[in-house]
C-alpha cells in the first residue's frame, strides 16, 4: 500500500509549528551544554520536544515525492508511538526535576517505575500493531494507560509548580508554566479526538486516516509551539532559590 500526500496550507502551517519546536529544542540543548549542565530539566525538555517530530518522517518523505509503502513502515510505527510517549515522560521528569532543589535528587525507584512504564509501551504497541483482534479495546487501553495518564501526571506537577512559585517566582517563569499547562490541556483534547476517530479502524488504515485529519496536525502544531515557548520562558527557573 503506497501513500502519497499533497500538502495544503494547513499541513504547511503544521510543519512551520514543528520547525519552531525544533529550533527551541536545539536552543535549549545549546543553553544546557554551554551554561547550565547542572540543570537537567533543560536537557530533558529539549529531548522531549525532539521526540515529538518522529511521527512526521513518512509525511515528509511522501511530500518529497517518495512513495511510502505502509507495510514496510510497520516497525517504524511500532517504535514511533512509544517514543512519543517517552517524549512526554521526559517532559514530566523535567518538571519534577525543576521543582526540586539542585542538591536533591529524584529517587531511583521513581526512575525505575517510569523506565518500566516506557518499556511496557514498546511491548504494548508491538502487540497492538500485530494483533488481528481487539483493536478497539487495545486503542482505548493504549491512549488511556499511557498518553492520558502521563498528561494527568504532568498537569498535576505543573499545578504544584505554579502554586510553589505563586509568590516568589518571576513573571517570566509563571507565564511559561501557564503556556505549558494550556499545551497539556489541548494535547489531551487532541488525543480524545484521535481516540474518537481511530478507535474502530484496522491497524493498516489508521495512518491513512490520520493523514486526512487537519485538526490533528493543527492541534499538535499548537501544542508543540506552546510547549516550546513555555520551556524557553521557564527554563531559567532556579529551584534552589524557590526552595521547592
Amino acid at each position: 500500500m503506497n501513500l502519497s500526500i499533497d500538502w495544503n496550507t494547513t499541513e504547511l502551517l503544521a510543519i512551520a509549528g514543528f520547525a519552531l519546536g525544533l529550533i527551541c529544542s536545539l536552543f535549549l540543548f545549546y543553553v544546557w551544554i554551554k551554561y547550565h549542565r547542572n540543570r537537567s530539566h533543560i536537557l530533558l525538555w529539549s529531548g522531549g520536544l525532539t521526540l515529538f517530530y518522529i511521527f512526521l518522517i513518512p509525511f515528509i518523505w511522501a511530500n518529497l515525492g517518495i512513495n511510502v509503502v505502509l507495510d514496510k513502515w510497520t516497525n517504524f510505527f511500532i517504535f514511533t508511538i512509544p517514543l512519543i510517549f517517552l517524549g512526554w515522560v521526559l517532559v514530566y521528569l523535567g518538571i519534577i526535576r525543576v521543582k526540586l532543589p539542585l542538591a536533591r535528587k529524584i529517587p531511583t525507584i521513581y526512575y525505575s517505575l517510569l523506565f518500566f512504564w516506557v518499556l511496557s509501551s514498546f511491548f504494548f504497541y508491538a502487540i497492538r500493531f500485530y494483533s488481528s483482534g481487539y483493536q478497539q479495546l487495545l486503542s482505548i487501553i493504549g491512549i488511556a494507560v499511557f498518553f492520558i495518564a502521563i498528561h494527568i501526571l504532568i498537569l498535576l506537577a505543573l499545578l504544584d509548580w505554579i502554586k510553589k512559585t505563586s509568590r516568589r517566582g518571576s513573571v517570566r517563569v509563571k507565564t511559561g508554566i501557564i503556556f505549558i499547562i494550556v499545551a497539556i490541556i489541548i494535547s489531551v483534547a487532541r488525543y480524545l479526538i484521535i481516540l474518537n476517530d481511530l478507535i474502530s479502524l484496522p491497524h493498516v488504515f489508521w495512518f491513512l486516516s490520520v493523514a486526512g485529519f487537519d485538526i490533528v496536525f493543527i492541534l499538535r502544531s499548537v501544542v508543540v509551539i506552546l510547549l516550546a515557548i513555555g520551556f524557553v520562558l521557564a527554563h531559567k527557573h532556579r529551584p534552589s532559590e524557590e526552595g521547592a
